[in-house]
Formats: structure tokens, C-alpha cells, sequence
């Protein structure tokens, strides 16, 4: 199954790390913007669009010092130092098992290094432990909430045409942690090869990380978590392929349905503005395509195929 292309949906839609140094101190700058999350969206912006390393490094870095008690602002300088020239992701991934030791996400640098190396069974530990974890997940609404409310606030006291609307920066949001988040994700899938699954151990681990990436908070894990069980159905006889592929359609249709219905609003601002509140009460961003297909009164399924 393909990955979700989740970045449009309101418009209708870096260097390998090298040195010694865990990470290089950040650049303090009259203009620094004092909200973390205005630092953090102004790093990935440096670095997915301008592919300026250095400044996004030390904004995400001087964000994360700011708010020392969120996970979701240490992830995102861990994801920008692990494709930093000369910053070591190490400690950073140490510090985010402190600060959140349930959640398999930490697990997902590792695993991607191991993959790297061809460590085959370094790679298989770590899938043990993400299969073990409580829960893998980005706090993915929280994020995309707090970014794109940013991004909008930032331009508040400009002149009108200056200003970007709040569905701008939303849109924007999104972008901007899906180019992040995926690639965290694919090594998950990489180390699940359709050639490994008829092996016993790794068709096990690849089920508990299948079952626990479809239970994660976002599109982006449930869609790696799907494609995962479409290949073990694949390679098990006894497996009920069926049923894989009618998650895969429910789940497919309500991106999709969701998706329509957001681009076709006219009170966009007031839209996106309602969106924002869903997304900080509700925890999965597919909880809140949900909530969106039912204030339309669309069917929460596909129809049967006759």
C-alpha cells in the first residue's frame, strides 16, 4: 500500500552527520522568535525548504531548551539533528526515553542506523522493541495544532494582505511534519520485506509492530502498519487477506472522504478554526477525519462492492 499523501488537503488537495560533538550550540540572534513553536516552525521551514541546516538546527535546539518538558518539541530536534552535518542524534534519543519511555518512537533513529549498516540482527532487536512498546506515536494533532496556530499568529499585526490565514498555516503545518515524519517512519517498513515474511521470528515481530503502528496517531503509521499486514496476508495462507484489505478501503475512504469535505468549504477560516480544537481534544489525526465525516453526515464506510 502506498504512503498517504496527507500534506494538501486544506488546498484540495541534509547531510549525513559526521564529529564528535553531540550537537553544535545554537545561534542566539536578536530576531530569534521567543515561542517555541514559532522556533520550531521556522526550523522546518529552514530546514525542508531552505535545506539550511545550521540555522534549523539552532532554532530547533533553542526550542527544545524553552519547553524542556515536551516530547513533541525534542523529537523535532532530534529529526533536524539526525540530518545536520556534525550532530550527533545519540543523546538526543537518550533524552527522549527519559522524557517518554513508553512510546516505540524513540526506537525509530536506531533502527534506521541499523538499516543503514545492514545490521540485520541489531535491526531485529530493535523491531522486538517497538513491537514490545506501549504505543508509537508522534502527538501528531498536538503538533500540527500548535505549528500551524503559530505560523498564523506570527503575521497577526501585519498589514491584511501580509497575513497568512489560519488554513495557510495549517496546511503549512502539515506539510512541513509530514516530510519529517516519513522518513522516520520507512525504515519500519524496510525492515518488513515481503522476502522475510515466510520466516517464522520475523513474520512475529513484523505482526506486533504492524498491530501497534495501526493503532498509532497518524496516517502516516497507520498506512506503514497496513502495508505491513497486506505483506504478511500475503504469506500466510491461513491469513484472512480479506479482511486487511477492507481496513486498507475503510481506511483509504475516510482520508480520502475527509479530504473532499475540507476543500470544499467555503468559511474556510472558520473551518480550519473548528479543526484546531478537534485536533487539541482528540488524540489520532484519523479521530478527527472521523469527527469531520460525520458533522457532513457521510457514511463512516465504503459501500459494499456488489
Amino acid at each position: 500500500m502506498a504512503l498517504v499523501a496527507i500534506a494538501m488537503v486544506l488546498h484540495g488537495c541534509a547531510s549525513p552527520k559526521t564529529g564528535s560533538q553531540p550537537h553544535p550550540p545554537a545561534k542566539r540572534t536578536p530576531s530569534t522568535p521567543a515561542s517555541p513553536d514559532l522556533l520550531l516552525a521556522e526550523a522546518l521551514r529552514q530546514y525542508v525548504n531552505n535545506r539550511d541546516g545550521a540555522q534549523a538546527l539552532a532554532m530547533a535546539q533553542l526550542a527544545a531548551e524553552r519547553a524542556p518538558e515536551r516530547a513533541d518539541a525534542l523529537w523535532i530536534y532530534l529529526q533536524i539533528c539526525s540530518g545536520s552535518q556534525g550532530c550527533r542524534p545519540e543523546p538526543l534519543e537518550a533524552q527522549l526515553r527519559k522524557l517518554d519511555p513508553t512510546n516505540g518512537i524513540v526506537w525509530l533513529g536506531p533502527l534506521n542506523r541499523a538499516v543503514q549498516q545492514n545490521n540485520q540482527a541489531e535491526a531485529d532487536q530493535i523491531l522486538e522493541a517497538i513491537g514490545r512498546s506501549q504505543r508509537v506515536e508522534l502527538g501528531w494533532n498536538g503538533m500540527v495544532a500548535k505549528i500551524a496556530t503559530a505560523l498564523a499568529e506570527r503575521t497577526r499585526n501585519t498589514a491584511p494582505e501580509n497575513k497568512l490565514p489560519l488554513a495557510e498555516g495549517l496546511n503549512e503545518a502539515v506539510g512541513l511534519l509530514s516530510r519529517i515524519a516519513l522518513p522516520a517512519f520507512q525504515p519500519l517498513s524496510d525492515s518488513c520485506p515481503a522476502r522475510r515474511l515466510g520466516e517464522r521470528l520475523a513474520a512475529a515481530r513484523c505482526l506486533l509492530v504492524s498491530a501497534i503502528l495501526q493503532r498509532g496517531d497518524t496516517y502516516v503509521s497507520e498506512s506503514i502498519g497496513l502495508g505491513i499486514a497486506q505483506r504478511l496476508a500475503a504469506t500466510d495462507v491461513a491469513a484472512d487477506s480479506a479482511k486487511v484489505d477492507q481496513r486498507i478501503a475503510v481506511s483509504r475512504y475516510q482520508r480520502d472522504s475527509a479530504g473532499e469535505i475540507i476543500a470544499g468549504q467555503v468559511e474556510r477560516e472558520k473551518f480550519t478554526s473548528e479543526m484546531l480544537d478537534l485536533m487539541n481534544k482528540l488524540r489520532r489525526e484519523q479521530d478527527v477525519f472521523i469527527a469531520v465525516i460525520r458533522w457532513a453526515g457521510r457514511p463512516l464506510a465504503p459501500p459494499l462492492e456488489k
